[in-house]
C-alpha cells in the first residue's frame, strides 16, 4: 500500500515518506484527521493537525468458484478440528475436519469448495490449526453471517479467504454453486442466479489473502 502524507500547516517533507501506522482494527480508512494513539505519542506537538491520506492500490482478485457446503450457527473450532488431534501433524488433522458433523466431508470435499455458514462461525477456542486445516483441504472461501473474531483474524493471517454476508445462510442450499468476488464484496448464487452484497474487506486484508498469508506478504515486502 502506498501512503501519501498530507499536512496542515506543515511542510510536506516533515516526516519520512513512509510511516507505519498500527490500527486497533483493520479497516479501509482513507482519510482521518486524528492520529492513532501510538503516533500521537511519537509526535505530540502536531496533535490533530496532521491529516493522513492513504491512497491504496486496488486489489483485483480472481473470483472464487466452488460447490457449497452448508453449516449452521455457532460452529466452534472443536467441531472443525476435534481436540484429540491438536498435537497431530497437519496431514493427520485434515483427515478429521468436521468429523462429528459430517463424516463424509473430508472424503468428498474438493479444492475450491466453499463453506456457507450462519452466525459466529469459528467460535470456541482460538486454535490456529482450525483455519489451517480448512486451507490445507483446499477450501476456497468461507462465507458466514458472522465470525468469531479470533478465527476471522487467524484465517486472514494465513491467507484463507473469509467474508461476512448478511442472510447468506438462507440464500444457499447444500451442493449449489457460488461465485465470490472478494474485491467487490459480491456473493453470487450461480445456481439460483441471485447476488448478495457482503461486508467489504479492507485493502490490507485483500492483499494478505492475495499473497497467501501475512508471512508471504512480509517476505515479499522485505525483498523489494
Amino acid at each position: 500500500m502506498e501512503h501519501i502524507w498530507v499536512y496542515s500547516h506543515l511542510e510536506k517533507d516533515a516526516f519520512p515518506a513512509r510511516i507505519e501506522i498500527l490500527k486497533e482494527e483493520w479497516a479501509a480508512i482513507r482519510l482521518r484527521s486524528i492520529l492513532h494513539p501510538r503516533q500521537r505519542s511519537l509526535h505530540p506537538r502536531y496533535g490533530d493537525v496532521l491529516q493522513i491520506l492513504e491512497i491504496c492500490e486496488d486489489v483485483d482478485m480472481d473470483p472464487i468458484n466452488g460447490k457449497v457446503w452448508r453449516f449452521g450457527d455457532n460452529i466452534d473450532t472443536d467441531a472443525i478440528v476435534p481436540g484429540q488431534y491438536l498435537d497431530a501433524p497437519i496431514e493427520e488433522i485434515v483427515q478429521h475436519v468436521f468429523e462429528s458433523m459430517n463424516p463424509s466431508f473430508v472424503m468428498e470435499v474438493k479444492k475450491g469448495d466453499i463453506i456457507v455458514a450462519g452466525k459466529n462461525f469459528g467460535c470456541g477456542s482460538s486454535r490456529e490449526n482450525a483455519p489451517e486445516a480448512l486451507k490445507k483441504l483446499g477450501i476456497g472461501c468461507i462465507i458466514a453471517e458472522s465470525f468469531a473474531r479470533i478465527f476471522f483474524r487467524n484465517a486472514i493471517a494465513i491467507g484463507l479467504p473469509v467474508i461476512s454476508c448478511k442472510n447468506v445462510s438462507s440464500s444457499f442450499d447444500e451442493n449449489e454453486f457460488a461465485r465470490i468476488d472478494l474485491s467487490n464484496a459480491h456473493i453470487e448464487n450461480v445456481t439460483k442466479k441471485t447476488i448478495l452484497s457482503a461486508q467489504p474487506l479492507s485493502v490490507e486484508m485483500l492483499r494478505i489473502i492475495e499473497k497467501g498469508g501475512i508471512l508471504n506478504l512480509i517476505k515479499e515486502s522485505s525483498e523489494e
